[in-house]
């Protein structure tokens, strides 16, 4: 059972509940389910409790929770990478229309909403 909490918690801090919120919910029931037949068998005299079921569901648990993590920090690096390429694409898009901003014959209105996004980006970065 300390297994399966442990490895639940290490999911849960790698964002498991968002990256990989199907196997992490599984992996909650499934720990949920141990926890409930823990319960039981410790209601029972000590000679006949059973923990099997108890351990099968902590294994469960503990599997997916693993699976969960694992997921959750290969689709979060994912993002990551995507996130990079897109904000390397809009810098590139910045750069020309800022080459391209002083060749073009615009309104003063125009001019100054530009400047005020440019000034907003640089202070961005």
């Amino acid at each position: 059972m300390e297994y399966a909490r442990e490895i639940l918690s290490k999911a849960g801090t790698n964002k498991a509940d968002t990256y990989s919120k199907k196997l992490f919910t599984e992996a909650k029931i499934f720990y949920d389910s141990a926890m409930v037949n823990w319960r039981r068998e410790n209601k029972r005299f000590i000679y006949f409790r059973h923990y099997d079921k108890v351990i099968m569901f902590a294994k469960l648990s503990a599997k997916k929770a693993s699976e969960a993590t694992d997921n959750s920090v290969s689709s979060s690096s994912n993002l990551k990478t995507k996130l990079k390429q897109k904000i390397e694409s809009l810098c590139d898009l910045v750069i020309q229309i800022d080459d391209l901003f002083t060749t073009y014959p615009l309104t003063s209105e125009i001019r100054s909403r530009i400047s005020k996004a440019r000034f907003y980006w640089k202070r961005l970065r």
